[in-house]
């Protein structure tokens, strides 16, 4: 049997800096925000993928939001 992937539906990135990396994917790539928040960024992708941008060593806790609640990773 044949694995084939027809797409990625979310890539989730580790950053230091959440507002400098912020300005790349917004102002730079020009990607819309979809859920901010001190914590972290979803951006939509092309309406096909969502990019998630995590402040590297905070996803070891879980989070909850009224968007829903995050777990640890």
């Amino acid at each position: 049997m044949e694995l084939k992937i027809d797409r990625v539906i979310e890539t989730v990135l580790y950053v230091k800096d959440i507002e400098r990396a912020a300005v790349f994917y917004q102002q730079v790539l020009k990607l819309p925000v979809m859920v901010a928040n001190e914590r972290f960024r979803a951006y939509d992708v092309s309406q096909q993928s969502v990019l998630l941008l995590f402040i590297e060593g905070d996803s070891v806790k879980g989070a909850h939001y009224p968007e829903g609640y995050i777990p640890p990773a």
